[in-house]
């Protein structure tokens, strides 16, 4: 990082021009955990630009944060979009949106790229490129994009003539990636990373082949990175918790990117959310010998509780909060009888 910012730094880690370029600078040196943590605060589109945001999400991306990512993203899109409704002045001129919306595809196409979802990744570089033709970063990484995509197609061509997936073929195709990786000093952790993704990339090639959904597609993937993430934390000695930890996030990460997908609204994920969690404590409740009732109890005082700081944040009264907690408290126990009546029954 260039002296000159660092000192800046130093000096005021408040200033929103010296936090963006230090944040750059360290993010072009690969040092993408230091560069996120320096460019969050100013890495909302709406206070500080769309480009903050663009490099902040290629930050992320780097980190594998790309479900975070993609909140910055969808809230600066609407952002554009909003702004490109307004009368043009000299702060809201159509070339600067341009080189924003593109700059911020790019990175949409990054993220799509790791989730192996590379239709959806092309249309994205193709956008980039369409809405600001003179945008040399985005021609860059598109033209890299298809380059790497042709390649991939011809490999797996190539792989289905030779034998499938076990092939010797694509043992030294790899093999020949991973030289390639090596003798561009990536190091062993970037390589395993990348050669894994390559590794997916053919596997969604293979099952688009098939005819297989992107739904389906997309749940098989999920599960294999999944399975990668075990092993390797296995491999470097984490505990058991830490893995379980690390495993139920990947699968709400999952499964948050899967409801969006759908169209769930905001406030419809968020209840999701809290259903899943709420699933995974009765279950550890039950493994510690707690009864049915004192589950249910639990169930309910812990539903009410998270529900009534919710609505405490939204600045309602105390007599608004009361009144919707007993409405909650009464549905959430005619849930619970159902529920029991239901298992006895059974």
């Amino acid at each position: 990082v260039p002296k000159l910012w660092l000192s800046a730094y130093e000096v005021n880690k408040k200033s929103h021009h010296t936090l963006y370029n230090v944040g750059h600078q360290l993010s072009v040196l690969g040092r993408h955990q230091e560069a996120a943590d320096i460019l969050k605060p100013v890495a909302n589109a709406r206070t500080h630009g769309g480009h903050n945001t663009f490099v902040y999400c290629m930050a992320l991306h780097s980190l594998g944060r790309c479900p975070e990512a993609d909140k910055y993203l969808k809230d600066a899109f609407e952002m554009i979009k909003e702004k490109r409704e307004q009368p043009e002045n000299l702060r809201n001129d159509v070339a600067r949106l341009n080189r924003w919306e593109s700059d911020l595809l790019v990175a949409k196409a990054f993220c799509l790229t790791a989730d192996q979802n590379f239709v959806e990744a092309g249309e994205a570089f193709k956008k980039a490129v369409a809405v600001d033709p003179g945008n040399g970063f985005a021609m860059e990484k598109g033209s890299g994009f298809f380059e790497a995509m042709n390649e991939m197609k011809k490999s797996m061509e190539a792989m289905q003539q030779k034998g499938g997936m076990n092939s010797d073929f694509v043992k030294s195709q790899m093999a020949r990636m991973r030289a390639e990786l090596e003798a561009e000093g990536k190091s062993e952790k970037e390589i395993e990373e990348n050669m894994e993704n390559i590794k997916l990339g053919m596997i969604a090639s293979q099952m688009e082949a098939k005819g297989k959904s992107r739904e389906e597609i997309d749940d098989h993937l999920w599960k294999l990175k999944i399975a990668s993430v075990t092993k390797q934390m296995q491999r470097e000695g984490k505990s058991q918790k830490e893995i379980e930890d690390a495993t139920t996030n990947m699968k709400m990460n999952m499964m948050v990117q899967k409801w969006e997908k759908q169209g769930k609204s905001p406030q419809e994920i968020e209840q999701l959310i809290f259903n899943m969690n709420m699933d995974k404590m009765k279950d550890q409740w039950k493994n510690e010998g707690l009864s049915q009732e004192e589950i249910d109890d639990r169930v309910l005082r812990t539903t009410v509780m998270v529900h009534g700081q919710k609505l405490r944040k939204q600045g309602l009264s105390e007599e608004e909060i009361e009144q919707k907690l007993r409405y909650l408290k009464k549905v959430t126990m005619e849930r619970l009888i159902e529920e029991r009546r239901k298992r006895k029954s059974s």
